[in-house]
């Protein structure tokens, strides 16, 4: 499938949820990294990209971050 629109949801820097819809797939990964970035730094919150192929289409969901604080540790021997 060839998308034509992006979309990125995720928090801004304020813990608010943003949404920003792009026409450009560069612009929209430029953004979602920086959400989740925020989203590490914050250590809680999601990101998500999303992609659909007609302007009139069904969203599709293409890439996304959740942070899980429950994951940092696991992997520590003491």
């Amino acid at each position: 499938m060839e998308f034509i629109q992006w979309k990125v949801l995720g928090p801004n820097d304020k813990s608010v949820i943003v949404k920003k819809t792009y026409d450009n797939l560069k612009s929209a990964k430029i953004h979602f990294g920086k959400a989740c970035i925020c989203a590490n730094e914050d250590e809680e919150g999601s990101a998500y990209l999303w992609g659909r192929a007609s302007f009139t289409g069904d969203w599709v969901l293409i890439q996304e971050f959740e942070y899980d604080c429950e994951d940092d540790g696991e992997d520590r021997d003491e």
